[in-house]
Parts: C-alpha cells; structure tokens; sequence
C-alpha cells in the first residue's frame, strides 16, 4: 500500500525502532571481519508501518509530540488532511497524541473554496443530519476541539481507509453553515 503521506516525519527513533524489530532491515557491519562468511538474506526485509506506530506506542508514548517528530500544524495539516496546503487556508490549532490510538486534531478556516478542495482530496461522505455524533470522549480529544462551536447547520462528513480487510484509519471532519470553518479529526487504530 503506498502512504498518502508525501515525505515521512523526519524522527531519529523510527531507523531505531525499525532495526530493532528487523535485524534484516539494519546496517550490518562487515561479516568477514569478524571470521564468519557473509550469508546472503533472501527475501525482503520491511517493517509495516503498524508495526511501527505500535511499537512506537509501547516504547515511546510520546514519540509523535517529540520535537523534531513533526507537531507543528502545518506539517499536520499537510500530513493528515491534504498536501500541499492550499495558500487560504489558515490552521488556527493543530495536535497529535499517542495512546491506544494516533490522532491527530485540527482547526482551520479557508475560503468556502478552500474547504471544498479538503473535502475533495479524499472520499468524504456526507453524515446525514440525525446520525451526526460529537462523542469522542474515549480519544481524550484537545480542549480547544470543539465541533459543536460551530453553530446549527453544520455539515459532518467521514472517510475511511478501507484498503485492508479492516480499517486502518478513519477522518471526521465537521464544517459550519458559512463553508469557511473546520474542525478534523483523524485517527489510526489497530
């Protein structure tokens, strides 16, 4: 499967993690040197990124807030919602958070044009009015994340990533009567 995601988050720990789940996937010093016969490694050596997000979520909770490990909110909006980020949109509150889930949590506003190219980046479906939920009390979301804010008439639209037999990550996205505000939610779960 190929990562919607352009560049990955530039993270030390991940060569870390990788190497320690798959010794096939490290750097190996030179066999002859320590008198043994270089045996070649058939097959492909990769870890999954599940695999790394779970042992990211085991060894190092706070792996995806760590400085350097991505964070700010345009390298989340651009990582979770589209890339590149259209030139009106302005992220007002960007996080991540780590747990039994990875999420990440967004508020923008842009032009009504703006927000119709998010919601035509990916396969939104609209949530019809009566089965619109805002309970997301078991992710813990931030404080400040609160889609209700924005008034009647607010829109909820949902994707997710069926590629797998199951989903692997799943967006809600909430906009208000005007077009021109956003609350975004995207999570993995395992």
């Amino acid at each position: 499967m190929i990562s919607p995601h352009p560049t990955p988050a530039p993270c030390q720990w991940f060569p870390w993690l990788t190497a320690a789940l798959d010794r096939g996937s490290m750097p190996r010093p030179s066999l002859p040197s320590f008198g043994a016969v270089p045996v070649p490694v058939r097959g492909r050596r990769t870890v999954t990124p599940r695999v790394r997000a779970a042992v990211a979520l085991v060894l190092m909770p706070g792996l995806l807030t760590a400085p350097g490990c991505g964070g700010s909110p345009d390298r989340v909006f651009r990582n979770d919602v589209m890339s590149p980020r259209p030139p009106g949109i302005i992220v007002l509150q960007a996080e991540e958070s780590s747990g039994p889930t990875v999420e990440s949590w967004l508020h923008f506003r842009g032009a009504p044009k703006d927000i119709g190219l998010v919601l035509n980046s990916d396969h939104f479906t609209e949530v019809p009015q009566d089965r619109i939920s805002f309970d997301f009390r078991a992710l813990r979301p931030p404080s400040w994340w609160r889609p209700r804010a924005l008034g009647p008439g607010l829109r909820a639209f949902e994707c997710e990533d069926r590629s797998a037999q199951e989903p692997l990550w799943r967006k809600h996205l909430f906009v208000n009567q005007a077009g021109d505000e956003v609350y975004f939610l995207k999570f993995l779960y395992y």
